[in-house]
């Protein structure tokens, strides 16, 4: 659970659907304090609360752990989890729920052009978009916001529904 979107801000009452909180962002006691008994509330069915800040802020003394990065280096410890989670459960082993979390949540599935780098080594770029392919995959409608993906079963590339490419008609308004 992530805090800080200004468009969709995850609902109190849910926290209580949550086996494990992790409070990365927000200080809730501070900035949503009438919802901070929800947040202490949620501990007594079991849920496992982390606090990522590098000061012992409120929401640090509401938590099971306390994890204090030196400030400025958070992101770098949101990829080293990253790291871990695609190796121990996508790469090293396919564990299905991940694996169906990725492609029906992320854009994972999207295939990535790779621009050439020093000594023959490769580096990821863009998402691949239908305006890229022969004819753009018929694709006439917004071709350069749909992403492209592998169809497992067909072995084609597909624009799969979904992509901000298809939230928008040819008249700027939204298609069914």
């Amino acid at each position: 659970m992530t805090w800080g979107e200004q468009t969709d801000v995850p609902e109190s009452a849910d926290w209580y659907n949550s086996s494990y909180i992790i409070a990365w962002g927000s200080n809730v006691p501070q900035t949503r304090t009438p919802d901070a008994h929800f947040f202490t509330e949620v501990r007594y069915k079991g849920t496992k609360t982390v606090a990522v800040t590098p000061d012992y802020a409120e929401v640090a003394k509401l938590c099971d752990h306390w994890l204090n990065p030196k400030q400025g280096t958070d992101s770098a410890m949101a990829l080293a989890m990253g790291h871990v989670m695609l190796k121990e459960f996508h790469l090293d082993r396919q564990v299905g729920y991940f694996r169906d979390y990725l492609r029906r949540y992320t854009d994972m599935p999207m295939l990535v052009l790779l621009e050439p780098r020093e000594a023959g080594h490769y580096a990821a770029g863009r998402m691949l978009r239908a305006s890229d392919l022969v004819d753009a995959l018929g694709q006439d409608n917004n071709p350069e916001w749909k992403t492209i993906a592998l169809d497992r079963h067909t072995g084609q590339l597909v624009a799969p529904q979904g992509s901000i490419g298809f939230r928008w008609g040819r008249a700027g308004q939204m298609e069914s």
